[in-house]
Parts: structure tokens; sequence; C-alpha cells
């Protein structure tokens, strides 16, 4: 990965940019800690960036509180 994309990962994932997609209302399963996070998942470049309701993108899926197996390739 190049400095330039490294610092576009960085400053989407902060917040400072729109991430590329957010799926609001998701249900996230954190299997290290054995729990399940209610919230708002932003993903760019096939990378999850975090969970917080202040992610902002073009692309918003709204996943209605369900759980959802997804897998990126």
């Amino acid at each position: 990965m190049d400095k330039s994309t490294l610092k576009q990962l960085i400053d989407q994932a902060a917040g400072r940019k729109p991430a590329d997609t957010i799926i609001k209302n998701a249900k996230i399963v954190d299997v290290y800690n054995a729990r399940i996070i209610e919230g708002t998942l932003a993903i760019a470049d096939s990378r999850f960036l975090g969970i917080d309701a202040a992610y902002t993108a073009d692309n918003v899926i709204n996943a209605h509180g369900s759980i959802r197996r997804t897998r990126f390739d």
C-alpha cells in the first residue's frame, strides 16, 4: 500500500473524509469480546474503518437491525 492510499484510509477512519460505504442500523458481531454492537459500520477500499454514528458516505445501506454474514474478497 502506498502512502497516499494509507493517508486516505486514515482520514476516512478518523471521519475527516467520507467513507466509501456505511451500513446504518447494523448489528455487528464482536467475536473477540463475545458481544453484539449496534451501530453504523464504515467501509472503504474493502476494509472496515470503524463503528461510529458520525461516519458519512455517499453509499448508505440501512441494515434495519439485522445481522448478515458479509465477506469481502
